[in-house]
C-alpha cells in the first residue's frame, strides 16, 4: 500500500469513532489512526474503540502493539497528535507516546482546531525528530 492508501484508510477508520460526554462540552473529535510498520504491516485504530475516551494513537501504539518494536514505524493521524501538556497527568500526550516508541514519521491530516492546543502536539513531535508530512489528498 502507498502513503496515499493509508491515507485513506486512516479517514475509513475514523468515521468509526466513538464520541464521549466531555465535561467542558466540547465534542469529541473523530479520530483515526494507522500504525505502519517498516515490513509493510499495519494496525488501525480509532478514538474510543475499545474503551471511551481512548483517543486513537494511544489504543494503537499502547493497547493494540503495546509488546512490540515500533522503532521506525510511520502513524497517519486525521488530527494532530495531543502535545504532552494537553494530558493532566498520570496521562500522557499522544505526541510523546510517539517520540517515546520511537515512531520515525507522522502524516497528520490536520492540525487540532482547538486554539489550545492547536500546533503543540506537531512543535513536539518536530522538536524530538520526528518527520511530519500533512494528508494531500
Amino acid at each position: 500500500m502507498t502513503p496515499y492508501d493509508f491515507m485513506r484508510l486512516s479517514i475509513e477508520v475514523m468515521k468509526k469513532s466513538v464520541a464521549e460526554p466531555r465535561a467542558d462540552g466540547k465534542v469529541s473529535p473523530k479520530v483515526g489512526a494507522v500504525l505502519v510498520f517498516p515490513s509493510g504491516e499495519y494496525v488501525t485504530a480509532c478514538r474510543g474503540e475499545l474503551r471511551k475516551g481512548d483517543h486513537a494513537e494511544f489504543t494503537v501504539i499502547e493497547r493494540k502493539c503495546g509488546n512490540r518494536d515500533l522503532t521506525g514505524a510511520t502513524i497517519f493521524a486525521t488530527l494532530e497528535p495531543c502535545s504532552p501538556k494537553s494530558r493532566k497527568p498520570p496521562k500522557v500526550g499522544c505526541s510523546k507516546r510517539i517520540t517515546n516508541a520511537r515512531i520515525k514519521k507522522v502524516y497528520m491530516g490536520i492540525e487540532d482546531p482547538d486554539p489550545d492546543v492547536s500546533g503543540l502536539g506537531l512543535k513536539h513531535l518536530l522538536d524530538n525528530g520526528v518527520e511530519v508530512e500533512m494528508y494531500i489528498l
